[in-house]
């Protein structure tokens, strides 16, 4: 009697194993993909409607008085009296100039004391002797340290108006300390016009 050959089955369980290994690996990805996500949405701090940001060093607030000292400055200027001999003129704008940016100064709590108060004793020092020679080189001074101290604030607290620092600082330099204040009118009063035109950048 002929032999008859009987093929075995081959076992169905390793396939049955290799699906749930790959039913299980998937599940993993999901799983792993799903936390990462959570993980990245944990990361981001919500922005409250009610606690908007600081923008207070970008745009700062002057007071209405610090305001009130500036639109006093501005009117004087308007006034475009003549400066004569006695430099009445000159020491009045110098002393409004000086207060106005000293309440800028401490508005935004920049630190300017010491040039302000050089510059009140250069603008007290022209008031002492009418004729005194070395008015022009006073005045300098007084102009080039109140544009020094103007620069800080900007620098510190506007970073936007460093053009119109500049220029003031440039009409500061113009002013000749070896010429006389009333041969050179118009570059005083240039500066003076460039101080109240920052300030009034600042409000």
């Amino acid at each position: 009697m002929a032999d008859i050959d009987i093929e075995k089955k081959k076992p169905i369980w390793p396939w049955i194993l290799l699906g749930l290994l790959i039913i299980a690996a998937i599940i993993a990805f999901f799983l792993w993909f799903d936390v990462d996500e959570d993980d990245d949405i944990d990361d981001v701090e919500p922005v409250s409607v009610e606690d908007p940001v600081d923008d207070s060093v970008n745009n700062p607030a002057l007071t209405s008085d610090t305001e009130g000292v500036i639109a006093n400055y501005t009117a004087f200027l308007d006034e475009d009296k003549d400066m004569g001999m006695g430099h009445v003129y000159i020491h009045s704008a110098l002393t409004q100039l000086i207060a106005a940016v000293r309440d800028v100064a401490d508005d935004l709590d920049v630190d300017v004391d010491a040039d302000l108060a050089e510059a009140k004793a250069n603008a007290n020092d022209i008031m002492k002797d009418p004729m005194d020679v070395d008015h022009a080189n006073k005045i300098r001074n007084a102009v080039q340290v109140i544009a020094g101290a103007l620069v800080t604030i900007q620098q510190e607290r506007f970073p936007q108006l460093g053009q119109e620092s500049d220029k003031l600082r440039d009409y500061a330099q113009n002013i000749m300390p070896d010429t006389k204040t009333l041969n050179q009118k118009e570059d005083v009063k240039t500066f003076f016009q460039q101080a109240e035109d920052l300030l009034t950048k600042m409000k």
